[in-house]
């Protein structure tokens, strides 16, 4: 429990959370032991859960489309390591997974799944709530961010418009 707690506690995502909160949180967290090598999950797959890296190196891999007037595939990546978390929009959202987890080295992960979440709702409500909250500020913070990627890229119009319109809408004519 003692290192399970330094997780949850260390994690930056959960700052906002107290101590008690914390720890009900961290009641509904799973502890799962990966391999190096090993697949989290892979791109594409339905997001089912995030996790809390207890140790450990992942590499979140974003292939890559291959282009038609070429055949290579081309891909980026990050890697995360101790106290980091991933997998945040999985929880709440249908969500596709974007990247492929692999572990890097040997791995300890918490997992906190979409039922942990079912169970968060009902047996913490106020709790529920402040989660929900904090995956939305870190949506919203991604968001500002891309759109600022965007404008370096295209234009203030253009990112404005992405971030604030429906997709279907940004069709141009």
């Amino acid at each position: 429990m003692k290192k399970q707690a330094k997780v949850i506690f260390r994690n930056p995502f959960l700052k906002d959370f107290s101590t008690v909160e914390r720890v009900q949180f961290l009641n509904l967290c799973h502890r799962r032991s990966y391999q190096k090598g090993e697949t989290v999950y892979a791109q594409h797959d339905p997001g089912t859960g995030l996790y809390f890296i207890e140790n450990g190196l992942i590499e979140l891999n974003v292939a890559e489309q291959p282009d038609e007037s070429s055949q290579e595939h081309s891909s980026s990546s990050i890697t995360l390591t101790d106290s980091d978390h991933f997998g945040l929009f999985a929880i709440e959202y249908d969500y596709r997974r974007k990247s492929t987890a692999t572990c890097l080295s040997s791995c300890e992960l918490y997992g906190f799944f979409q039922a942990d979440y079912e169970v968060l709702k009902k047996r913490h409500p106020k709790l529920a709530c402040r989660f929900i909250e904090a995956v939305n500020d870190a949506l919203f913070r991604r968001l500002d961010q891309v759109s600022e990627k965007l404008q370096e890229h295209t234009d203030a119009a253009t990112a404005y418009r992405t971030q604030l319109v429906q997709p279907e809408l940004l069709k141009t004519s």
